[in-house]
């Protein structure tokens, strides 16, 4: 969920098209289960059961996080100062929009059938500091969320955060190193020897390897080393061969559970997110494309932040109403789950325009301000 604006170079169209679709994956995978959730609760019809890799989604936004971060950081690395730069500018990126959202949730969770009967106090200061905390218990897969329940992978982000603005006083190539190696020692500590504090227990899942493996692949794509076509051609293969057959079964949760955290999500959605990116900027740099559909993706890879942080309101908005009409009889589920996937869009992109752009404007303008109060420093 970071911005390929940030890069060094502004080139790369291929990875703003990875963003929309990670982003669609998302929003058509919780589309489906919520839609289909409806139809169970009210005796409509519903369509042929579609198994959507809507998590994959989230896969393909953390092997991209890595890769930014390397792209973004070119002329921070080994500098002084550079973590706290590198920090102010993530939490400027991901913040702002994401307290709003989750302010903006709570009274649709205080709203709901049964309210919060836990403590909203801690719940709430946990997810605005975005710390790991059980709001609603732990799930079948081990899984926690904070209030907006969207906000899990935002845990993960900050934690990346962290480890890289520790690692970035070090020239490029140790920096990545290090990076790699701190993830990997934590996983493989998780793993081995566990702990009961849950944020602990969250953050030492193997699912933060991929963020690993968009270091690998931005570390490989800056040294420019030669790749032939016909190389990202097969692992594009590869990646839709393994999305479309599940080998691991991580597309069939059954209803109500989510996807581990675990190495078999790694194996299975974060080595195709892995293969896709490597396949997409290697392509892109040998021949780019700037029609119209690339133009779309690449306005929906800007709005795919606020479409991740977002879709959910519009979705149990129109549910709700759709229940409460009780539009079944007359309209299917399957026109409901289209007004849900382009209410979506339409509020992310007037958030996106709105909101976002304003907010991490004037917060990037304050901070320049804070850092070179004299202006002689130009952008």
């Amino acid at each position: 969920m970071t911005d390929v604006k940030d890069y060094a170079t502004r080139s790369l169209a291929s990875v703003q098209a990875l963003r929309a679709v990670a982003a669609m994956l998302v929003l058509v995978g919780h589309t489906v289960s919520n839609i289909n959730h409806a139809a169970a609760a009210t005796g409509a019809p519903t369509p042929a059961a579609v198994h959507v890799p809507g998590g994959f989604g989230v896969d393909l936004f953390f092997a991209i996080s890595g890769f930014i971060m390397v792209i973004s950081s070119e002329r921070l690395f080994g500098q002084p100062g550079a973590g706290r730069t590198f920090l102010e500018r993530r939490l400027i990126r991901i913040v702002p929009l994401y307290w709003l959202a989750t302010l903006a949730y709570v009274p649709v969770l205080l709203a709901g059938s049964h309210g919060y009967p836990g403590n909203l106090a801690k719940a709430l200061l946990t997810s605005l500091a975005l710390i790991p905390y059980p709001t609603y218990g732990v799930d079948s897969s081990g899984n926690i969320y904070p209030i907006l329940q969207a906000g899990w992978t935002l845990n993960y982000e900050i934690f990346f955060y962290i480890l890289f603005t520790a690692c970035i006083a070090l020239p490029r190539r140790w920096s990545v190193c290090a990076t790699i190696t701190s993830l990997v020692t934590i996983a493989l500590a998780g793993q081995l020897i566990g702990s009961s504090a849950a944020a602990a227990r969250f953050w030492t899942q193997p699912i933060i390897l991929e963020f690993a493996g968009g270091l690998c692949i931005a570390a490989l794509w800056m040294s420019r080393p030669r790749v032939h076509a016909s190389i990202c051609l097969a692992l594009v293969v590869f990646a839709l061969a393994v999305l479309a057959l599940d080998p691991l079964s991580l597309a069939h949760a059954a209803p109500g559970t989510s996807t581990p955290n675990d190495l078999r999500r790694v194996a299975g959605w974060g080595l195709p997110a892995a293969a896709l990116l490597f396949a997409c900027v290697f392509l892109e740099r040998a021949s780019v494309s700037r029609g119209a559909t690339m133009r779309i993706l690449c306005f929906l890879g800007d709005c795919s932040y606020s479409l991740y942080l977002t879709h959910a309101f519009v979705l149990i908005f129109l549910i709700k109403l759709w229940e409460q009409w009780r539009l079944g009889a007359t309209l299917g589920i399957t026109l409901l789950g289209v007004a849900a996937v382009g209410g979506s869009l339409g509020l992310a992109a007037a958030v996106h325009l709105t909101v976002e752009k304003t907010a991490t404007r004037t917060l990037r303008q304050w901070l320049a301000r804070r850092s070179d109060p004299a202006g002689l420093v130009t952008a």
